[in-house]
């Protein structure tokens, strides 16, 4: 049996149950708002199927997790 790289269609036909976007304690503050809107433009490109999308959203005593709630629901 021959082994070879997995190919992007191979990832896309495998069946994953959720994809986590991280957007708090290990994104240094200052790429926070860069990465909400990477994990948003992620999001919006992508079909998922029936795969769930998650974020873990910046605590909520933080300055960022009113535009977390906002810009990401």
């Amino acid at each position: 049996m021959s082994r070879r790289a997995a190919t992007d269609a191979d990832v896309r036909r495998r069946a994953f149950p959720l994809v986590l976007g991280n957007l708090e304690d290990a994104i240094p503050l200052d790429q926070k708002e860069a990465a909400r809107k990477g994990f948003i433009a992620m999001a919006k490109a992508s079909d998922f199927g029936t795969t769930g999308l998650w974020t873990r959203i910046n605590a909520l005593n933080s300055p960022w997790v009113l535009d977390d709630f906002t810009e990401i629901v």
